[in-house]
């Protein structure tokens, strides 16, 4: 059984290049394997070039034949049968080891380089500029879609959708936010004072908005590989060489939802800090419980919900050491909260917060990215360099103050 807690990254589909390393070394290699029709080879390329531009030893391939992509997430059009026909040829020559996923069990299938593959990759020059420098002969042309909108159904698969105004500016927007953070070097890991330990993050960076509901209204964050990270490791985060400091607008989801319920933002201090039964109870939990309770129908919903995520996380008995019930923090956060409380578990209200938020968010950085200050947004935090701290705090209230109206008459409506 594969074991999906190790580091691997999810198969890129618009992964191209015509470097003249790949369109002499590829041909022979197809012959090889038996590959004949264009499709085959086309998905050839696309894995071999994921090996060398992903930051992870192994690349996650979802091989089941019902798997439907949308034509803007697969620009190649490279079908599910020819991926699986190259990757058991690949496995069969011994160019690839891998672990078989678990439609099932919603487990992808690992697949990684062998030495022979490695081999391979050395004798046709497939150097790419980490190895090579300026002028690396191996060259990436991504075909990256960074707005997906996904369905209501359970699984929330993505679908097709026409193009607006806005999404053509929020994709203008992205594209030109990708670029600009590709020139610049982005590590984490290791000790601030010296390089030993620091890890790489390398572009393409594929950066994405995702939309819920089948709808442009609801959701919207960005997703990177930054925000994937451990709020731990994201401490260590360089920027070009400096060292960078993690700032958010405090709350902005709850305070969103103040400020559209009683005019200003929540004025009892730190919105996530309880105290339950004398313990006071890492703010972690009630935030994530908070964040739970504004996307659900019900509290009954949000604990059972809240349980699973612990789980999952393998923090259940963390939580539990406190002494602390579901229940009783979930009462506790209600109690504290009470001023919004018709506005907790009502579902879709949720999204249309994290819309706005996520929105103000991505007109922040756009502002930044213009002025050219590098930030990597989180949800609803920026990591920037430290030098830039108390400009970016400046641009955090200034758009707040100019754009944040609007927002609330919009989810006034929905409340």
């Amino acid at each position: 059984m594969t074991d999906q807690n190790e580091r691997f990254k999810k198969l890129k589909y618009g992964y191209d290049s015509d470097s003249e390393v790949v369109s002499t070394s590829l041909p022979i290699l197809k012959v090889e394997l038996g590959l004949n029709r264009q499709q085959q080879v086309k998905a050839l390329k696309m894995i071999l070039l994921n090996f060398k531009f992903s930051d992870c030893p192994k690349v996650g391939v979802l091989v089941s034949t019902s798997i439907k992509l949308t034509k803007r997430a697969n620009f190649n059009e490279i079908g599910q049968r020819a991926l699986n026909t190259v990757i058991d040829k690949l496995a069969e020559y011994e160019y690839i080891s891998r672990q078989k996923g678990s439609k099932k069990d919603k487990r992808c299938t690992l697949i990684w380089p062998t030495p022979k593959l490695n081999s391979f990759f050395h004798d046709n020059r497939w150097f790419m500029w980490t190895e090579y420098g300026n002028n690396a002969p191996l060259e990436l042309i991504t075909n990256h879609e960074p707005i997906v909108l996904k369905d209501s159904n359970k699984d929330k698969t993505p679908i097709e959708y026409e193009d607006t105004s806005y999404t053509n500016r929020v994709r203008q927007n992205m594209k030109r936010y990708e670029e600009f953070l590709s020139n610049k070097e982005i590590t984490y890991g290791g000790y601030r004072e010296h390089k030993d330990g620091l890890k790489t993050i390398s572009p393409p960076y594929d950066l994405k908005r995702s939309y819920n509901n089948g709808s442009f209204g609801f959701g919207g964050r960005l997703s990177s590989p930054w925000a994937n990270l451990p709020s731990a490791l994201r401490e260590t985060i360089q920027i070009d060489g400096n060292d960078t400091v993690e700032i958010d607008f405090s709350a902005s989801s709850l305070n969103i939802i103040y400020r559209a319920v009683t005019g200003k933002p929540y004025q009892g201090g730190d919105a996530y800090m309880v105290n339950v039964d004398g313990v006071d109870i890492p703010r972690s939990y009630s935030k994530r419980y908070l964040a739970i309770a504004q996307n659900v129908s019900s509290p009954q919903v949000a604990s059972r919900i809240f349980k699973i995520e612990l789980v999952s996380d393998e923090i259940f008995d963390d939580f539990t050491s406190y002494g602390v019930s579901v229940k009783k923090l979930a009462l506790a956060l209600r109690a504290k909260h009470k001023e919004i409380g018709s506005c907790l578990f009502k579902g879709e209200l949720g999204l249309r917060v994290q819309l706005a938020e996520s929105e103000i968010v991505f007109m922040i950085s756009n502002r930044l990215t213009l002025e050219d200050i590098p930030v990597l947004t989180v949800y609803d935090s920026f990591i920037m360099e430290e030098r830039h701290k108390e400009h970016v705090e400046e641009v955090i209230a200034d758009t707040l103050d100019s754009c944040i109206d609007d927002y609330l008459n919009t989810l006034s409506s929905y409340m």
